[in-house]
């Protein structure tokens, strides 16, 4: 069996830009930028301070880094678990549950951001 190990740090980064430009063909990525977006404007328009700026920054990020862990977590079962299979299906939800906590975060901050 191959082992996936780099060479050195410069070809790490190479596949980490390899799996982001993957995780941009996945929907659910493309509606978050969509949000990311829509919230960025709001929080011009609401001329936010240097502290939320930071706050949002790490929302989205943390919403972005729970999908893409959710997506690997989504292959891997796949591929090892083709068929359906309880466990399969019980590792799949909890990865989705990662995300929509981030997400849960990411709104109820923002709300208190835009709207207190």
């Amino acid at each position: 069996m191959k082992k996936y190990k780099t060479k050195n740090f410069m070809e790490s980064i190479k596949y980490a830009f390899i799996g982001m430009f993957k995780m941009l063909k996945e929907r659910n990525i493309r509606i978050y930028f969509v949000i990311t977006i829509i919230f960025t404007i709001l929080n011009i328009l609401n001329k936010s301070n240097k502290i939320e700026w930071v706050i949002f920054i790490i929302l989205c990020f943390s919403v972005y880094v729970a999908e893409t862990i959710n997506t690997s977590i989504e292959i891997i079962v796949d591929k090892l678990e083709p068929n359906k299979n309880i466990h399969a299906k019980d590792a799949k939800d909890l990865g989705a549950a990662s995300v929509l906590f981030c997400g849960f975060a990411f709104f109820i901050c923002e709300g208190i951001i835009l709207l207190w």
